[in-house]
């Protein structure tokens, strides 16, 4: 496998292979921009945002909890919260990361957006050998797109007056609900999870201060989430043996 990050010819691959993504991504960043002028963030500020977090989920919720509230901290959990995935995106991607240095993976992880990754796993599923210069390929093209489109809309300066009138001050919420669709994997493996964090979130919506609730719901969730798949896995291991001893007893 070809460990470099700059290999043309596979960074072109990868850089073709997110551009429908990378159209989504541009129109949605400008949305997030825009908002970010409504909440008084500083260009540098959001221009050194998207190059450093280069999360539009964690976007949307500093939006949301920074115009309820003063307090950092809840920012910071639910941010951390929902970045816990790129454990498993990092997990995913050992194979075709695996051939470079420590410091190569980290930059090349920390670039990593969910539709780069989507892509790439997709490439590898279907070619075997997918080199970490597709990986980052597409990175650079979903960024670009994000910095992009944050900066188009922040440039824009919409009002709220225009933010009703053209229906994006829903984009919160139509934000939050993409991710909901575009996470959802199953009824029967999501729909636990999900409810109990609606829930706990609407129970303690009252009786927590700024975002903290969002924290309690998605911590509920997570708990949730970990509870049935270790229900799922003993199960699974029950039915194996199971299965072990019966085939054993027919010989």
């Amino acid at each position: 496998m070809n460990a470099s990050l700059l290999s043309f010819d596979q960074m072109g691959r990868g850089a073709r292979a997110c551009l429908v993504p990378g159209l989504a991504v541009l129109v949605f960043s400008f949305v997030m921009g825009a908002l970010a002028h409504q909440a008084h963030w500083s260009l540098p500020y959001l221009v050194a945002f998207c190059l450093g977090i280069t999360g539009a989920s964690v976007q949307a919720i500093a939006l949301q909890m920074w115009s309820n509230s003063a307090d950092l901290m809840p920012i910071l959990v639910a941010g951390f919260a929902v970045h816990l995935r790129y454990a498993l995106i990092a997990a995913s991607l050992r194979g075709v990361l695996a051939e470079l240095s420590f410091f190569r993976k980290a930059f090349a992880l920390h670039m990593t957006s969910d539709s780069s990754w989507a892509m790439t796993i997709a490439d590898e599923r279907r070619n075997k050998g997918t080199t970490p210069a597709f990986l980052f390929g597409g990175s650079l093209v979903i960024i670009s797109a994000y910095t992009l489109g944050n900066v188009g809309g922040y440039f824009a300066a919409l009002d709220m007056a225009d933010m009703r009138r053209w229906g994006l001050d829903f984009a919160i919420l139509g934000v939050f609900l993409c991710l909901l669709i575009a996470l959802w994997r199953s009824t029967r493996v999501d729909l636990l999870p999900w409810f109990v964090a609606a829930l706990v979130a609407c129970l303690t919506k009252n009786a927590l201060s700024g975002g903290w609730y969002m924290v309690a719901g998605a911590l509920a969730g997570a708990l949730a989430a970990g509870a049935a798949a270790l229900h799922a896995d003993r199960k699974a291991r029950a039915a194996a043996a199971a299965g072990g001893a019966g085939a054993v007893e027919r010989t």
